[in-house]
């Protein structure tokens, strides 16, 4: 059996989403994001694959420390908080596949560029995602440094009204004071990002963590401790776009409180530790004939996959 590769997966996904009706785009990412993404060089980067967060008075957003990095970093299309740039991305990318998918793209994909250009959130920095500090914190890795899917670091069991941050693509500032000693992630944290909180009703897993992330309280208070969570929790997330637009409306009102990035330094709890850009992101409701021609598109897609196994 032919073993389709993920290059050639995204490729065959993008041609499809170009043709896509744009009102169906999302619900469409929504099931296939975490497949498709774009890798963009940055001068910096927020990492928060490890971060111990603070929740916040809303309940529906956490404030997470994150490393300050530079160099190449993942984003996914399904959760582009701003929809303009997340179409012109999928249209980009849907002409040149293999360059959004695996090299520097920034004169490919919009997303890089308006994460470059502080256009995105208006923010310091933006959290994406890189393999970079995986054995620091301890990701289990093979003798050449890449990580072991089939070893988690933590398993954790899904419990109705649990709720964990995702940060991918969330807005980030510049701490005044980086975070150090924190016994959930190895180094200094010198990012805060705010993050939407997710649903954590399925079982999930963590690459990475030093301390386990399954132990929090199960009710949601402020300033309690959750940790950055990503797998079934965040697929599921996805393929709700409702929650996405709302996640996304509650990070930009708890960002914007603190007057927005461009430089600002904000205060940080280094004591933390605990126990373990103006859009918009709705899409509108489908019309009968754009579900159809969508469900159409998707049937010749998974046809043409059929027919390449």
């Amino acid at each position: 059996m032919k073993v389709l590769s993920t290059t050639t997966t995204q490729a065959l996904l993008l041609a499809f989403l170009a043709l896509t009706p744009p009102s169906s785009i999302t619900r469409i990412l929504a099931q296939d994001a975490p497949a498709v993404t774009v890798t963009c060089e940055q001068e910096t980067y927020a990492l928060c694959a490890y971060a111990n967060c603070t929740m916040n008075a809303d309940l529906k957003t956490a404030n997470c420390p994150c490393y300050s990095l530079s160099g190449p970093s993942v984003a996914i299309i399904g959760v582009i908080p701003d929809a303009a740039i997340q179409q012109a991305t999928i249209e980009a990318c849907s002409k040149e596949p293999t360059t959004c998918a695996t090299t520097d793209n920034n004169g490919v994909a919009p997303i890089c560029h308006a994460i470059a250009d502080q256009a995105l959130w208006g923010a310091d920095a933006v959290s994406t995602f890189s393999m970079a500090l995986q054995e620091e914190n301890g990701v289990a890795v093979d003798e050449n440094g890449t990580r072991d899917d089939s070893m988690p670091t933590w398993s954790c069991q899904g419990v109705e009204g649990r709720l964990v941050p995702n940060c991918m693509l969330a807005p980030c500032r510049t701490l005044a004071t980086p975070v150090t000693n924190n016994p959930y992630f190895d180094g200094e944290a010198t990012m805060e990002c705010v993050c939407p909180l997710l649903k954590a009703n399925v079982n999930y897993t963590n690459f990475g963590g030093l301390q386990s992330p399954c132990e929090d309280s199960l009710v949601p208070e402020e300033g309690g401790y959750v940790q950055n969570t990503g797998g079934p929790v965040f697929v599921q997330h996805v393929m709700d776009p409702d929650a996405v637009a709302a996640a996304w409306e509650a990070v930009r009102t708890e960002f914007n409180k603190g007057g927005g990035g461009n430089g600002s330094e904000v205060e940080s709890d280094t004591s933390s530790g605990g126990g373990g850009g103006d859009s918009d992101t709705s899409t509108g409701s489908n019309s009968s004939s754009g579900a159809t021609m969508t469900y159409l598109a998707l049937l010749c897609v998974v046809a043409l996959v059929a027919f390449l196994l």
